[in-house]
């Protein structure tokens, strides 16, 4: 057996990898058995908790793993509210945001992102085949976006260009944590004083309910915080979806059992999607700033110290998965963590899962067969792994013999 300290630098070399990638799955599972608590120099050095009972307990326990720099690999960056906030202030602002992420509101505007799926569906399959990446993936969550914002629908294609901006400097860190942090502010900013200048209905509109909130003391919150709250908002609201997509479809692709078990029966789509999810998690750590020291399988970890919590080795955890490693569009019980846990839990997931649910079955109803239509192309860079920048795909007037 390898010693602790060899485990620990393959566990480094594995962040080099992209996470739903063979080499990564077999040095995510060595972690796993022979040092669930790894030492990774990459970025300015941080731990990593690989199995899901770790993690998950992690991600609840804000006392000891506290938000702040969500990712180790942009160091010293931090991104916006209320992802790098803490109880209690992260308390008051998930309350003011969570209204606008209900179930009632997903269903609400529901029809808007049906239609926003129909049109975009139309323009992929039209001709026979389509790039799913650039003529769906990408633009409906954007479209989602500015709907959910109550920006005008035009506003998507801008947010599409700073998407290929970013996907530009994927490759640097440095470069693409600074171009996160002042990428959507002008349109933040812009926002904010629309709507202070003409406010709407507070309980239908995220940004004038922002405005319009008090703190404890019943003053109007800093200038600041509506800003980094928009920021937030824009930078993780459509790239994480986009990447869910395309995993999705490729599978859906690449497995013609899968497919036809789908379009023989429906209504399996939504836990098709939550095993999509678990097997290729578009965001695959998130890390936290530790409050106190913590000893953990015979590591201590000091107060101060980065740990990454990863997602995608913990939704890879036999002890909570039974096999793993494949794929299986009717797992059930499936409770993983591509979503977070604890208080900092996605947001954003219900209108996440209703556009990766709404595309598959708009994309199964209205073709007799989705294949691959050439090589795909990985996303590029960190810490977006699992999805792809170019998924071409063609649809044949039948299935094959």
């Amino acid at each position: 057996m390898e010693s602790i300290e060899a485990t620990q630098n393959r566990a480094a070399e594995s962040a080099d990898h992209i996470p739903d990638h063979p080499e990564a799955i077999a040095r995510y599972a060595e972690q796993r058995r022979s040092c669930p608590v790894a030492r990774v120099e990459r970025h300015g050095g941080y731990w990593q908790l690989t199995r899901y009972t770790d993690v998950h307990n992690a991600a609840r326990d804000y006392g000891t793993y506290r938000s702040g720099q969500p990712f180790p690999e942009f160091p010293g960056f931090a991104l916006s509210i209320p992802i790098a906030s803490n109880p209690p202030d992260h308390t008051v602002y998930r309350k003011l945001l969570n209204p606008y992420f209900t179930a009632a509101r997903v269903e609400a505007l529901r029809p808007q992102i049906e239609s926003f799926v129909n049109e975009h569906v139309t323009n992929l399959i039209e001709g026979g085949r389509g790039e799913a990446a650039a003529e769906l993936a990408r633009p409906l969550p954007q479209r989602v976006l500015a709907a959910l914002m109550n920006m005008p629908d035009e506003t998507w294609r801008t947010f599409v260009d700073k998407l290929h901006q970013l996907e530009s400097v994927a490759h640097d860190p440095e470069a693409a944590a600074a171009l996160v942090a002042t990428l959507w502010t002008d349109d933040v900013i812009a926002l904010v004083e629309s709507r202070r200048a003409h406010p709407m209905d507070p309980e239908h509109d995220l940004m004038s309910g922002v405005l319009a909130a008090r703190d404890e003391s019943g003053e109007p919150f800093p200038p600041e915080i509506p800003i980094a709250i928009g920021v937030q908002l824009f930078a993780a609201g459509g790239d994480t979806t986009t990447q869910a997509i395309t995993a999705a479809l490729h599978e859906i692709a690449m497995n013609p059992k899968d497919q036809i078990r789908l379009r023989a029966t429906p209504a399996l789509i939504p836990d098709a999607v939550e095993e999509y999810l678990r097997f290729h998690p578009p965001l695959h750590q998130l890390a936290r700033t530790l409050g106190s020291d913590v000893e953990l399988h015979g590591q201590t970890m000091s107060e101060g110290e980065l740990v990454a919590l990863n997602w995608a080795s913990a939704n890879r955890d036999s002890e909570k998965f039974p096999e793993p490693d494949r794929c299986l569009i009717d797992r059930s019980p499936n409770r993983h963590l591509t979503f977070g846990n604890g208080p900092h839990q996605c947001i954003g997931a219900p209108f996440a899962r209703l556009e990766i649910q709404a595309t598959l079955s708009q994309l199964l109803q209205r073709t007799a067969w989705i294949e691959p239509d050439g090589e795909p192309v990985r996303t590029h860079g960190e810490p977006l792994h699992s999805g792809f920048s170019r998924l071409p795909l063609r649809f044949p007037d039948r299935a094959p013999r």
